[in-house]
């Protein structure tokens, strides 16, 4: 538990004397809050390692009178994980600074240990119901509201999740409550119905906070009805796109400020934002985040390849939905090209979208239906495999908060990317290295990547496992969910 005892550290820090992953993480937040929930001096994380300026022995009344109040005041769970972390951190201290007292210091840890004993056992039904009790305001139809929740849902959280579409992403999650809402023929009626279900939701049950996905439909039902803490994730065209509105601007303006705290994904969104008039302070940069243990190189699958090319076919792949924002039309343009250079080729689009008849028609203007599969959404269980199988992943998007999930997640299988010059992508595509960067709405300088990479598997190889070892450093899953739950115990407390 603690670290070598035969060294005498001058200053000991229970966030430091404690090997414990979460209490390291509240540490910051309680030690801030520790006056409110207990009554009581917050101690000084630098505190002396001796027993003349402390004794545990005057301390211990205090605490247990401390942590009375405040299992009574229904604010346990802080309180007493923070009291362990200053007892033990404190015993510890003791120990490292007057080993010659171990004879005494062994009895008192007997007495401190039953102490924590006693705590713990006081408080453990106050523990176990101060999971935290979630809102999810966000579409049910997209991958990343589900990965998002789920995360909450496995720990433990008391889930409710409100979606105006229904779950078709992901399979069901048996503890989250699901309250779907059918879309009303106008914008603003389904707003209305959407807000009468939603206030007598949180009328009943009392949530901790409620999170709103996308600043939106989702974030402006939040912002009216939350009566709590009132988080709001902006995902990029909801900001982008909505602040250039003279409709939409002011809306967005409310939304935001009516939000306690505000997650994003990349530093061009926080400006945007900032220039809204949002106070930095309550904004955070808080990724997805991809599941590196999930998505990886898995080698290519022979069933995936039966199913959508022919034999010596090389793949390209593209995962973006079909709405005009993620411009298609520009890969289509570019695949007479790379056909010309590199004949056996077959296309992946994948995502379902308003553009699909569209894409369809031009893909046969083009001559090029037969080298094209519109599949369709595609289950993320299968993404993995399918992603390790292609040779190419093509992202055309015109706008991008951070780095696409599912740039990402093809990252992380160990595939060479070729994505356009636009939101963040520069901060995690660097040319030539784990992939390349193209100009938006140009299929020329499109082709010409994809052809070099089809041409020059062995290099492609070098630059796939780069940008794989690039997305466990920066844009690992479980770090940023742990972000997100740090920031929810925080607002909370």
């Amino acid at each position: 538990m603690a670290p070598d005892l035969q060294k005498r550290p001058e200053r000991c820090n229970p966030a430091h004397c404690l090997n414990d992953e979460f209490a390291v993480r509240m540490h910051g937040a309680l030690a801030q809050r520790f006056e409110t929930l207990l009554g009581a001096r917050s101690p000084d994380p630098g505190m002396q390692c001796t027993t003349k300026t402390q004794s545990l022995d005057s301390e211990q009344p205090e605490i247990v009178r401390s942590l009375r109040r405040a299992i009574k005041d229904g604010k346990a769970a802080q309180a007493v994980l923070y009291a362990i972390q200053h007892i033990v951190a404190r015993v510890v201290c003791i120990h490292q600074s007057d080993q010659r007292a171990a004879p005494r210091n062994a009895l008192r840890l007997v007495a401190y240990v039953s102490l924590t004993a006693n705590i713990i056992l006081m408080s453990k039904s106050q523990i176990a119901s101060n999971r935290m009790r979630l809102l999810f305001l966000a579409a049910a139809d997209s991958i990343h509201s589900y990965r998002w929740i789920k995360y909450f849902a496995d720990r433990g959280h008391h889930v409710h999740w409100v979606s105006l579409s229904p779950q078709t992403v992901g399979e069901p999650l048996p503890s989250v409550t699901f309250h779907r809402i059918s879309q009303g023929v106008t914008k603003a009626g389904t707003v209305l119905s959407a807000l009468r279900h939603v206030r007598r939701l949180i009328a009943r049950e009392t949530f901790d906070l409620v999170h709103a996905h996308y600043a939106g439909t989702y974030g402006l039902i939040a912002a009216l009805a939350a009566t709590g803490p009132f988080i709001l994730t902006a995902w990029g065209s909801d900001v982008l796109f909505a602040r250039k509105s003279p409709i939409k601007r002011p809306i967005l303006k409310y939304i935001l400020r009516r939000a306690t705290e505000i997650t994003c994904d990349a530093e061009h969104m926080v400006e945007a934002m900032v220039e809204l008039g949002v106070e930095h302070r309550k904004l955070h940069l808080i990724l997805f985040g991809t599941d590196t243990d999930r998505f990886r190189p898995l080698g290519k699958n022979p069933d995936v390849l039966s199913r959508w090319s022919n034999s010596g076919q090389q793949v390209i792949i593209s995962l973006r939905s079909l709405y005009p924002v993620y411009d298609l039309p520009t890969l289509l343009r570019a695949i007479p090209l790379v056909a010309r250079a590199v004949p056996a080729i077959q296309v992946i689009i994948a995502g379902g979208g308003t553009e699909r008849e569209m894409l369809v028609a031009l893909a046969g203007e083009l001559q090029v239906g037969h080298l094209v599969n519109f599949c369709g959404p595609i289950a993320n269980t299968e993404l993995p495999s399918i992603l390790s199988t292609a040779d190419v992943y093509v992202s055309t998007s015109l706008s991008d908060a951070g780095l696409a999930a599912s740039t990402a997640e093809a990252m992380a299988c160990g595939l060479p990317v070729v994505v356009t010059d636009s939101g963040q992508n520069r901060s995690w595509v660097h040319d030539g290295e784990e992939g390349f960067l193209v100009p938006v709405t140009q299929p020329a300088a499109l082709a010409e990547k994809i052809i070099w990479l089809l041409r020059h598997p062995d290099s492609a190889r070098q630059l796939g496992a780069k940008g794989r070892e690039l997305i466990e450093t920066r844009n690992n899953y479980h770090r940023e969910m742990a972000k997100v739950e740090s920031l929810y115990a925080a607002t909370i407390a």
